[in-house]
Order: C-alpha cells, then sequence, then structure tokens
C-alpha cells in the first residue's frame, strides 16, 4: 500500500486470476494503456512514453532507462497528452487524446 498521495498504479499478472495479488509500480498515475515487447515495458506518463528493461524493474520502484517524446515546446516534435501505445516491431505507436488526434511513430535507437 502507498503512502496517501502518492503516485502508483497496480498490476495484476493474469496467470494468479484464481488469487490475484496486485502489485503497485511507485510513482506513476493512471497510464491507459502498457506496451510489452521485446524492447521492455512501457507506459504513457506526463506527457512522453516511459518505459523500463522490464516490469520487475518498474515494480522494484526503480527510474524509467527510456523515453521518448515529451516536449514541451510548441514545434509539434513531441508528444502532448499521449495516451495510447503500440508496437509493430519497428515502431511505437503513440496516440494522443486531446486535440490533437495525432498518431505519432517513433522508431527506437536501440
Amino acid at each position: 500500500m502507498l503512502p496517501r498521495g502518492a503516485l502508483g498504479f497496480k498490476v495484476l499478472e493474469l496467470s494468479t486470476l484464481a488469487s490475484p495479488e496486485y502489485k503497485i509500480v511507485p510513482g506513476q498515475d493512471c497510464p491507459s494503456e502498457v506496451s510489452f515487447n521485446s524492447k521492455g515495458f512501457f507506459i504513457p506518463g506526463n506527457d512522453k512514453i516511459i518505459g523500463w528493461n522490464s516490469v520487475g524493474d518498474a515494480l522494484a520502484g526503480n527510474a524509467p532507462t527510456m523515453s521518448f517524446g515529451g516536449r514541451t515546446d510548441k514545434s509539434n516534435m513531441g508528444t502532448k497528452m499521449a495516451a495510447g501505445i503500440g508496437w509493430d516491431g519497428f515502431h511505437f505507436w503513440v496516440g494522443e487524446y486531446k486535440f490533437s488526434n495525432r498518431l505519432l511513430g517513433f522508431a527506437p535507437s536501440k
């Protein structure tokens, strides 16, 4: 259980549905979607996409090891209100949910 006012979201492994045990990813709040793929574990957060090498790293409270998008200037080079995230094996696709109606593709550098 997190202290009052602390950010975190719950993760449940499907294999535990008979006796569910939710685990908290500390420091992150209300991701709308997640992506598990060969690059790691990713969620939208604070107008950018953040990622860890594994779900275990996120559950341990480790700092994200990857991020993209999230530019705060008005250049349209970053994400604004990132919500949906998908991976097609080559690019991360990020949907924005308010005002822009954009779908952005990012090629990972690693």
